[in-house]
């Protein structure tokens, strides 16, 4: 998936750095950059960049891009800088959706981007906190790329009740939240009321298997009552030759296996 980034900055090839650095990093990126002799407005209409990384010392683009929020035609912000807790008065009535601390160390900068796009295009989900299928599919076919073992993962949030009432916004909320902290690794995502989970593991099925198991009984805890039933499938990634979509749609057959049986408890697709 090529991502597309325009770079206001005046560092001459700044933008060949941020593309190898990317890169290496798994992902396919195009990027421009536009220095403060090139109108901002003109830059943005011409590349329809997913994301514009702005330099504190672009003082032209800064003035141009608040214009262009106001005109609601402008793409969404990164900025990049030095001391960044003390900004120039004209940068605080620019709004951005995230800020980049210079000089930066690289692996937090991919994984900056990765977010800062998806963040940017609205794919995150303000009820669980979770970002949304777009963004882990992304994440996902990185991670195939460098064939990560690892065990992936789907959960229903339409929570069955045993008690046959719909769960409460706040139930998923706590839920979402419990899995949250109780997930250190791997990425997670929303798709619909379907969360998506993957973490990288060496170990057996057995143990990856107990691992979500106690995620399952952690979330199930915390929406406390009525008690909820939370149905989980799993696939392992080097099973389907490190393929993001089989590993998916195993995952989701396995889903049904456990829905089935009715127990808070994960099942792999045989």
């Amino acid at each position: 998936m090529l991502h597309r980034l325009l770079v206001f900055d005046e560092t001459p090839k700044i933008e060949i750095l941020f593309k190898e650095i990317l890169e290496a990093d798994g992902g396919e990126f195009e990027i421009k950059r536009a220095s403060d002799k090139i109108d901002a407005e003109i830059a943005i209409n011409e590349y329809n960049p997913e994301l514009a990384l702005v330099s504190l010392n672009s003082g032209k683009a800064v003035a141009a891009l608040k214009s262009l929020q106001k005109k609601n035609i402008c793409p969404p912000l990164v900025f990049m800088g030095n001391n960044l807790g003390v900004k120039p008065k004209e940068l605080l009535k620019v709004k951005a959706v995230d800020e980049i601390e210079l000089p930066f160390d690289p692996a937090e900068f991919c994984l900056k981007i990765d977010d800062d796009i998806y963040l940017g295009a609205g794919k995150f989900d303000e009820l669980t906190g979770f970002f949304k299928k777009g963004w882990f599919d992304y994440k996902m076919e990185k991670l195939m790329k460098k064939k990560v073992k690892g065990t992936l993962f789907c959960m229903s949030l339409d929570a069955y009740s045993f008690a046959a009432n719909p769960p409460t916004r706040l139930q998923l909320q706590m839920a979402s939240y419990a899995l949250k902290s109780g997930f250190k690794e791997g990425i997670l995502a929303i798709n619909g009321t379907m969360i998506l989970g993957f973490f990288p593991s060496e170990g057996k099925r057995a143990e990856n298997e107990r691992y979500i198991n106690g995620l399952i009984e952690t979330m199930c805890a915390a929406a406390d009552q009525p008690p909820i039933f939370i149905c989980a499938g799993a696939a392992e990634t080097d099973m389907y030759d490190f393929s993001a979509v089989d590993t998916y749609v195993y995952a989701n057959k396995a889903m049904g296996l456990s829905l089935d049986a009715g127990k808070n408890c994960v099942r792999y697709y045989k």
